[in-house]
Formats: structure tokens, C-alpha cells, sequence
């Protein structure tokens, strides 16, 4: 009755009594296949995250990740990053565009988007330059996958961008990112700002 009255303490015992023998207690699960679990799970986020800390991840599949962080990012912004360190390996935002742009760094931080040119660039937009989250997923990547549609121009405002990264990218990860813009053209010198060091020698 208590579990049916949504009057149980948010526990790990309780959590799985709520959500069925052997069903997951990741949020995407709940939110596929119990609904009234999922809602008490959002409510109570901390209590939530406490309890599946040993036994569970807070995120199973890639497919039901982008939903998730929104509704938590809606309910618990402050816990969004927890949520992020807690999901699965798999659980990755292929599109940024599809989750709130508040939970861009925190994402960026634990490398969970692919550093597509799409993703990247809009990142570069909204936040304003190469941050350290963000320079973070380029260290891991080391590379900007393209898709023929982006522009050269586009391609070519990208590079500069990150060629001026110097603070938080090494010369070496900078020139293998604008390698992989696969530029067709090469950049103008007078475009590229004054550095000590070995950037030159790595384009």
C-alpha cells in the first residue's frame, strides 16, 4: 500500500520493491516503464542518487539519456553533474542541441558528446570561446569529426579558433584538430596570432 500510495522512503530496498523484480533503477528505464517511480525519482533526485550509488547506474542506454538530463536539468539543475558522473559508459548526447545548454560543460567534462563539428561549434557559440570543459573532450578525442555539408568558411573560423586556444590546447593538439577540419585551403598567416613555441612547426 505504501508503495501504491507513492509513501515509501526513497531507499535502495524500496526503489526495488517500486520498480519490480530485476528492473532496472536507472532513470531512462524508470521513465520508459514506471512512470510514477520515475516522478518520485526526480522529486527526491538526492535521496535517489544515494541510493543507487553501489547498486545501479543512474543512466542505462544512450537512447533515453537526452530525456533524462532535460527532466533533471527542469527538476534538480543543481544535481545535473551527478546524474552525468553516475550514468553508464554508453550514456552519451550525440547532438547537444537535443539537452539545455546549461548542461553543455558539465557534459563536456565527463566527455559525454561526440566532438562532432556540429557539437563543437555550437559549444563555441553559446559559451564563447574553448573553455577548459570543452578543451577537456578535445584532449580525450583529439580530433573534430566533419561532415562534407559544413562549409570551408565555417571550417576555416573553426580553425582559428582553435589555433588562438593556446591557453587551455598544445600547439600539437591544435594543429591535429585543424587537421581534421580537412581545410581545402591553407589558412592565412596573418590570421593566425604571434606565439612562442612549436605551433608552426606541427601545421
Amino acid at each position: 500500500e505504501f508503495i501504491s500510495e507513492d509513501l515509501y522512503e526513497m531507499n535502495l530496498a524500496n526503489l526495488k520493491t517500486a520498480a519490480g523484480e530485476n528492473a532496472s533503477l536507472a532513470l531512462d528505464a524508470l521513465r520508459s516503464h514506471n512512470e510514477k517511480v520515475y516522478s518520485k525519482a526526480l522529486r527526491e533526485l538526492g535521496a535517489y542518487l544515494d541510493a543507487i550509488e553501489e547498486a545501479a547506474v543512474a543512466n542505462d542506454d544512450e537512447a533515453g539519456f537526452a530525456p533524462v538530463l532535460t527532466d533533471v536539468f527542469d527538476s534538480e539543475p543543481d544535481l545535473v553533474d551527478r546524474v552525468i558522473s553516475n550514468a553508464s559508459p554508453s550514456s552519451q548526447i550525440v547532438d547537444l542541441s537535443s539537452v539545455p545548454e546549461a548542461t553543455w560543460p558539465p557534459l563536456a567534462r565527463s566527455h559525454r558528446f561526440p566532438t562532432s563539428f556540429k557539437n563543437v561549434n555550437a559549444y563555441i557559440t553559446q559559451i564563447g570561446s574553448i573553455d577548459s570543459d570543452l578543451a577537456s573532450a578535445l584532449k580525450a578525442s583529439e580530433v573534430i569529426s566533419v561532415d562534407r555539408a559544413e562549409a570551408q568558411v565555417d571550417r576555416i573560423a573553426l580553425a582559428q579558433t582553435i589555433l588562438g586556444s593556446r591557453d587551455v590546447l598544445s600547439s600539437v593538439l591544435r594543429a591535429d584538430l585543424v587537421a581534421s577540419l580537412e581545410l581545402e585551403e591553407h589558412l592565412s598567416v596573418s590570421g593566425i596570432a604571434a606565439e612562442h613555441g612549436a605551433l608552426f612547426a606541427h601545421l
